[in-house]
């Protein structure tokens, strides 16, 4: 009889012995499976939801390290982001497309901005530049291009005096493509009269306790754009329609009404309107321009006054953290690189916790099965030590003990792993809904005093997730991915629970069992 059918054999007739075997490695197999299975699920979870966010970054002061380095750190002395770092950045193999976009926000006179019912009317207009011709909002997917064109090269090198405006601002405007759009910009220097003269019974007021702006107190600098192309706003809701609680829905109005009042242009373009607007304050009212520049000659005016903020996007979702990594290392300790994949980090706490959970858990199974599995079967060994002599003593190869050894171990864990592979499945769903349940609970209460970061998110392009969306999605499913992973780990931990007790085997000594 071969060492096969002796295997088969020893399998069948001690019932007992086999059932024993195959109780321990069911129990053990139904652990690794459901540990397995919630690792699946979580993991697919979040390779989906980043896959559905925009794969873009931006970078920011990391205030939370600041608070944490000194509670007296003077953030006035905070400066803006080294350009030649920022491009270097820009130059990384994860980045698809970057652009660095000036920021401004002026009040103005005799325009008709847009206004929201919850927010009311604003009383200025946004400022957006860009040193690509492709505007870096329409790359995202917040903006479209409804009619006209985009900047050409010439005119962000040359900063031509041309902009982009919203179809909703030309239209409570009278404006259309090719109109020549006179930006009549306030600097309001009233403020100055609240604090220098604040007990002065002169102060002029308008009724609401504010000062009055008049003409020896503000400056008026006209901006004079060509419209070149008119905007929409792209309405991702239609897309992904989904509850918003109050906190969601300011956020998205805001950024909406904001967009509607926005004047994109080219970088230099903005350079030049800071320059002209320092001119013209310094021409009307020096006073002012010492309170507001200090001894600034204007070149300092134009490069320290221009805000920007970079803008990256990256090639896939999956070099987000390896372009993180990387841009990090450029930065000073107190910046810090912001993903629009973050966002799931943000909401998934529930199933990042009991992913860990899983991970600790499927080792220590393996673990316990090892050492479990390597005493059950050098048990049975040991009662079977006459019957290995006898194979042995009759000129029987010990690979061949050893080989009938292993395939009758194997036969019973691939019975027990195929029958706990299915009702693991289903303990791992049972037991994670449990968990989950238990963690949001405790991630509510957390985020009583915390705060969205949704609007930050979007204007990185990213559409918003909630809490809800990412726990809809979690489902712990038989994929032939789990079932092929599950007696991958089973089949290795049973062949390393057989090498103890098979140095049992090979220690024997036939002569001196039969004696």
């Amino acid at each position: 009889m071969g060492y096969l059918q002796r295997a088969w054999a020893s399998v069948t007739r001690k019932k007992g012995k086999s059932f024993i075997l195959f109780a321990v490695i069911f129990i053990l197999g139904n652990v690794i499976a459901g540990a397995i299975a919630i690792q699946q699920a979580t993991s697919n979870v979040e390779k989906n939801i980043k896959k559905s966010l925009s794969a873009s970054a931006t970078l920011t002061v990391d205030y939370e390290k600041l608070e944490k380095a000194s509670e007296d750190f003077d953030y006035e002395s905070l400066k803006s982001q080294d350009l030649k770092v920022i491009n270097q950045i820009g130059e990384l193999p994860q980045v698809d497309y970057m652009d660095y976009t000036l920021q401004d926000y002026q009040q103005v006179k005799k325009i008709k901005t847009i206004s929201s019912e919850n927010m009311g009317g604003m009383d200025g207009l946004n400022y957006k530049g860009g040193n690509q011709p492709g505007i870096s909002d329409i790359k995202k997917g917040l903006v479209e291009l409804k009619d006209g064109r985009v900047f050409d090269e010439n005119e962000i090198e040359n900063g031509k005096q041309v902009g982009l405006i919203s179809k909703e601002l030309a239209k409570a405007n009278n404006l259309k493509v090719g109109d020549k759009f006179v930006i009549e910009q306030l600097q309001d220097f009233s403020w100055l009269d609240d604090v220098t003269s604040s007990d002065s019974e002169d102060m002029e007021e308008d009724g609401t306790g504010m000062p009055t702006i008049t003409n020896e107190n503000s400056v008026n600098v006209n901006f004079l754009i060509e419209i070149i192309g008119l905007f929409d706003l792209v309405d991702k809701s239609k897309d992904k329609p989904r509850t918003q609680n109050q906190e969601d829905q300011f956020a998205s109005e805001m950024q909406k009404t904001e967009l509607q009042n926005t004047v994109y242009l080219p970088n230099n373009t903005m350079k030049k309107n800071t320059r002209q607007i320092a001119e013209a304050v310094k021409k009307q009212n020096p006073s002012f321009f010492e309170n507001m520049y200090g001894d600034s000659s204007f070149d300092e005016i134009e490069k320290e006054y221009s805000f920007g903020q970079p803008f990256y996007m990256l090639k896939s979702p999956e070099e987000a953290e390896s372009f993180r990594e990387d841009a990090q290392a450029l930065l000073t300790k107190y910046d810090k690189v912001v993903l629009s994949t973050d966002q799931y980090d943000d909401v998934a706490g529930p199933l990042n916790q009991m992913s860990k959970l899983s991970t600790i858990v499927l080792w220590v199974a393996i673990g316990a099965s090892i050492v479990i599995v390597s005493l059950v079967v050098l048990l049975f060994l040991r009662d079977r030590k006459h019957e290995l002599g006898v194979y042995l003593s009759m000129g029987e190869k010990r690979g061949k003990v050893i080989g009938q050894i292993v395939v009758e171990v194997l036969t019973i864990a691939i019975i027990a792993l195929s029958a706990s592979v299915v009702t693991g499945n289903f303990v791992a769903s049972s037991v994670s809904d449990s968990m989950i349940a238990a963690n949001v609970k405790k991630e509510n209460e957390k985020a009583q005093d915390g705060f969205t970061m949704d609007y930050e998110y979007q204007a990185l392009g990213a559409t918003a997730i909630s809490q809800e969306e990412v726990l809809d999605a979690y489902q712990v499913k038989l994929t032939p991915k789990f079932v092929g992973l599950f007696y991958g780990v089973g089949l290795v931990t049973i062949l390393l629970s057989v090498l103890v007790p098979l140095l049992y085997i090979v220690r024997l000594n036939p002569k001196k069992i039969l004696m």
